[in-house]
């Protein structure tokens, strides 16, 4: 995207390319695990212009997170329950006026993407305290889109206008430990603390690298592999999946047998299974990967009926949750309320995605 353009124009993006208007649906294709949770199940959202993009699942808790696009309010729900969400955060808050991307981490605290506003803010999922927030200067020439984090704690965001990869370092957010012979201070259980607030630097530049960037949308879904040495990211535009080495820099693409993920969205990965939402598509596609990530081989793809210009999942229990964000009903303004996310089933499949000789395994284990 030319940095003359608005930052309306770069919101509008979103809707990547829906024009083509939206693909019939179709049943799932494979026989869901599990014996008894098969049936999708759906949970609503209030308001009446959300457009949702995010979601972010904090496993010991079974809350999950969403975010409206239109103001920047967060939501709450629990996959247990099967209530209509409520409010985290509300719109506007410290300075959040859309949500995009998000990812909870191990501490418990939630990252979200600002889109166009080229901010990251933090909360933590417990007390709903802000904790931080980073800013790459760029705004409204930005797109921060898609969030992963690594074994480590670093947190990496895509940009979906520049050719960067933004990173907050793990250890942003530790407690400085007393000096040695220095009393501990007792925390104060009720005390707010003091946000965090700095720029958000590069931390992988892609300008000279095999991923082209176009007067278009660009890398969007990013996760992080199992043992922490590689990030796979999807290019929206191109349909091209890239595997980069956090150790060496090296980015290659994926070699997909000739299958092009165009449209592609959000991303869960899953030891040697990658799941990749493609939005206009309507459907999620599973990907065999081999050990070292260096191939793959559509396995299965998975729709259903209640999907709805789905953009991004997240795993939970043998099932994925998926948001529904009905981009292609924004410039009407005539939305199927309610907004929800789905939660559907993994199919199982009986091809294996592995190298021949090559044992199953967790990828760069």
């Amino acid at each position: 995207m030319s940095k003359t353009r608005s930052s309306f124009v770069v919101v509008a993006l979103l809707l990547a390319l829906t024009v083509l208007g939206r693909p019939s649906v179709r049943a799932a294709q494979s026989t869901p695990e599990g014996g008894e949770s098969q049936e999708t199940i759906t949970y609503e959202i209030p308001g009446d212009e959300v457009f949702p993009e995010g979601v972010a699942f904090d496993e010991t808790t079974g809350d999950f997170f969403v975010g409206s696009t239109t103001d920047g309010t967060i939501y709450r729900g629990n996959v247990n329950d099967e209530e209509e969400l409520e409010v985290f955060s509300e719109g506007g808050a410290d300075d959040r006026t859309t949500a995009v991307g998000m990812k909870v981490d191990r501490e418990g605290r939630l990252f979200v993407a600002g889109g166009s506003t080229g901010l990251v803010s933090v909360y933590d999922t417990a007390t709903g305290n802000f904790l931080g927030q980073f800013d790459n200067g760029l705004a409204p020439d930005t797109f921060l889109n898609d969030v992963a984090i690594d074994t480590q704690g670093n947190v990496y965001i895509t940009d979906s206008v520049n050719p960067s990869i933004f990173l907050i370092p793990a250890g942003t957010f530790a407690v400085e430990e007393p000096g040695e012979g220095t009393p501990a201070a007792t925390p104060d259980p009720d005390a707010t603390p003091v946000p965090v607030t700095d720029e958000l630097t590069v931390g992988i530049d892609l300008t000279d690298s095999p991923i082209e960037y176009e007067d278009d949308f660009n890398l969007n879904g990013i996760v992080v592999s199992g043992g922490g040495n590689f990030l796979l990211t999807v290019h929206s535009g191109t349909g091209q999946l890239f595997r980069i080495d956090l150790g060496t820099g090296d980015i290659a693409e994926v070699d997909l047998g000739g299958t092009e993920l165009t449209n592609g969205d959000g991303m869960v990965l899953d030891q040697d299974t990658l799941f990749v939402v493609r939005n206009q598509d309507e459907q999620i596609v599973r990907i065999d990967l081999n050990y070292s990530l260096e191939t793959g081989e559509v396995v299965d793809e998975i729709t259903d009926e209640t999907f709805n210009f789905p953009t991004t999942a997240a795993k939970t229990d043998g099932r994925l949750l998926v948001v529904n964000s009905q981009f292609d009903a924004r410039e009407d303004g005539n939305p199927d309320l309610p907004f929800t996310v789905s939660s559907v089933a993994i199919p199982r499949v009986t091809a294996g995605g592995t190298d021949a000789g090559t044992p199953e395994a967790t990828p760069d284990n």
